[in-house]
């Protein structure tokens, strides 16, 4: 759908988002460019940022601040040459020409932010209920607040309040495997380490894992390497123990850096000097904050609920194989502000047909990570050079 920045709708609408990361202020973006009086509620007491999260950057994720400002896609993302897979030596064993761009969340998201402001941006409002009435939306907020909206649009991720409440039977999935995630800067690499990974999308198959790695531009526009190195974890004492923090929590999704137990970073720095290659091992032994996040994946049935939609992870949820995480709650965005701009503000007509879709589209990428990381972590399938198996869309 092709969203024309200067067509008001004749009716403008008050919008809530609740999320502000990167798609959610991108969302907000485009309709208040229709005219709409947009509001973004943060659950968090300070901006949304993970400043170990990578991001491939597609048409979606760079086209508002490639055509609708002077900023180009190199201001704010690292581009690589090739698609490489490393043996347990270091040295290539299938490589192509293959022009990716890749970004940290953070730097992606301090360009939006600067572009939609602190106005409209409401930090430590987290949602605690809802209520239809008529053609509005009356929400309340944990401090007491609350609002009314034409529409309410839910970008709040894998722990939506709203999509749990729609939606009780739409349960995420554990897939069987978690993510150790870093970043390591240049300083922290010897420079031929550095090069290598640099210049090219890196992979290292491993008996039911693998790990991948990328460059990222920081906000300070340094360029760092990013990696997440994939590991089977039995679901039940097992997992329950590695996602158990210092403080004594049980954590459900990902956890802190701060709260990894030392006992499991020790434990995966002698597993990577033991089976990676010499340069991904290297990658491991200098990150100095870990990440480790639980990989799960969901799909749901619906996505509209009168004038309450589902968007992003808060609807689908994939896991990162495919690289299509941010770039489907991306396309979500414009496919909704395009049809809103299209049918002129007529929510029912122009949600119906977005939901038809955008469901498609996220079983699609639903199916295609699983497909991919199953082929890696349980069949030992995943074959270089298998167009099935880059990023993208299938």
């Amino acid at each position: 759908m092709n969203l024309s920045s200067s067509k008001k709708l004749a009716q403008p609408l008050k919008v809530g988002i609740l999320g502000g990361s990167v798609d959610g202020i991108t969302l907000a973006l485009l309709l208040r460019d229709l005219g709409c009086n947009v509001h973004i509620y943060e659950r968090k007491k300070a901006l949304p940022i993970d400043p170990i999260r990578g991001i491939w950057v597609d048409t979606f994720v760079s086209k508002y601040l490639t055509e609708y400002t002077n900023i180009s896609s190199e201001a704010f993302s690292v581009k690589t040459k090739y698609l490489r897979y490393l043996n347990d030596k270091g040295y290539s064993i299938s490589e192509e020409e293959q022009t990716k761009y890749f970004t940290s969340h953070e730097i992606l998201f301090d360009n939006l932010f600067t572009l939609f402001g602190s106005k409209n941006y409401h930090f430590e409002h987290e949602i605690n209920g809802f209520i239809h009435e008529a053609d509005k939306v009356i929400v309340s907020f944990t401090n007491d607040e609350k609002d009314i909206f034409d529409l309410l649009i839910c970008t709040e991720g894998i722990d939506s309040l709203i999509r749990s409440t729609l939606l009780p039977n739409a349960t995420l999935n554990y897939a069987g495997y978690v993510g150790w995630r870093g970043s390591i800067q240049e300083s922290d690499l010897n420079e031929d380490t550095f090069n290598k990974f640099k210049e090219a999308l890196s992979y290292q198959l491993l008996p039911n894992s693998h790990i991948v790695s990328y460059p990222v531009r920081s906000i300070d526009n340094k360029i760092s390497i990013n990696y997440t190195w994939y590991q089977n974890v039995v679901k039940g004492p097992l997992l329950n123990e590695l996602l158990t923090g210092i403080d004594g929590k049980l954590y459900e999704y990902k956890i802190p850096n701060t709260h990894i137990s030392e006992k499991h970073k020790i434990e995966l720095l002698e597993v990577a000097n033991k089976n990676l290659n010499p340069d991904m091992a290297a990658l491991i032994n200098a990150t100095k904050n870990h990440g480790l996040e639980v990989i799960y994946d969901m799909q749901v049935p619906h996505m509209v609920f009168e004038k309450i939609v589902l968007m992003g992870n808060s609807a689908f949820y994939s896991r990162p194989h495919a690289g299509m995480s941010i770039s489907k709650a991306m396309i979500d965005a414009w496919e909704l502000a395009g049809n809103l701009s299209f049918y002129n503000g007529d929510l029912t007509v122009a949600l119906q047909e977005w939901e038809r879709k955008q469901l498609y589209l996220g079983k699609q990428i639903v199916n295609k990570s699983a497909l991919m990381g199953n082929r890696s972590q349980f069949e030992n399938s995943w074959q270089p050079g298998d167009k099935n198996l880059n990023l993208g869309l299938p």
